[in-house]
């Protein structure tokens, strides 16, 4: 049961060890399965009706600007989505309809005046600067949420996109967003970044007695590697992945952010 405080240890020889463990671990950990499952699951649907195009008519459902206080990882990174959208609107509406007119000799003296809102996209994704990958980093030498916050204020102190809280706190930092100013509070950024899937919930999939065949099939590559002799599995990882504003240098489409 996932909200039980009975955690599961797997040894190499098969044998199962029970401990307890802590509440706000398995919590962690429910949240961590859920999230997974969700991200796996919208991926899926993805795949099944982007070949259907026969007698198709798109929408396209852009994600909300989101400013809850406090503002969490979770929200960083939908903003990060909207951002992403943003960029890709402006590209494909504005920049690129005049470039071809341009290009193809057609006078165009219209000027579009929108936001350019590449620097903020890279603050957030680039690689090794942006704030996703310097969380990464902090995440594999066990640093703090203070520790993450300063070392972000000192990579990025001239960057107006960046902005300080007021009054100033330790653990928070603000973003100067397309949409507008947005204070996010980094006390559990790296708790969530970290969100692992334990092996024994990833098992519960593979159980006879379990109904639920289409969990089966989204966590089939974590199954095949759960009971593989090969491998020792260490958990399945779930996090947000960003996509960098290189990928959409050259006006390719956005790719999942989940």
């Amino acid at each position: 049961r996932l909200g039980s405080t009975l955690g599961t240890l797997s040894s190499d020889s098969n044998e199962s060890v029970h401990n307890q463990a802590e509440v706000a671990s398995q919590h962690a950990s429910t949240v961590g399965t859920a999230g997974s499952k969700s991200s796996k699951s919208m991926a899926a649907l993805n795949n099944a009706v982007r070949h259907a195009t026969d007698g198709f008519i798109g929408i396209l459902d852009m994600f909300g600007f989101e400013e809850p206080k406090p503002s969490q990882l979770e929200h960083l990174c939908i903003n990060l989505c909207a951002e992403t959208m943003q960029h890709f609107y402006n590209t494909h509406i504005f920049k690129s309809s005049i470039e071809s007119c341009r290009d193809e000799g057609i006078h165009c003296d219209v000027e579009v005046d929108y936001v350019d809102n590449v620097p903020c996209i890279d603050l957030i994704s680039s690689l090794r600067t942006g704030l996703l990958s310097m969380l990464d980093v902090e995440c594999s030498i066990r640093g703090s949420s203070e520790s993450y916050i300063a070392k972000v204020k000192a990579q990025h102190r001239h960057n107006p996109r960046l902005i300080e809280p007021k009054p100033l706190e330790p653990r928070s930092f603000g973003i100067q967003h397309f949409a507008g100013r947005v204070i996010y509070d980094a006390t559990d950024f790296l708790d969530t970044n970290k969100d692992v899937v334990p092996d024994d919930l990833v098992a519960v999939f593979h159980k006879q007695s379990c109904n639920f065949g289409f969990a089966t099939h989204l966590f089939g590559s974590e199954l095949k590697a759960l009971y593989s002799v090969e491998t020792v599995p260490r958990g399945v990882s779930f996090r947000i992945s960003p996509t960098s504003h290189s990928d959409l240098l050259n006006g390719d489409e956005p790719v999942s952010t989940l």
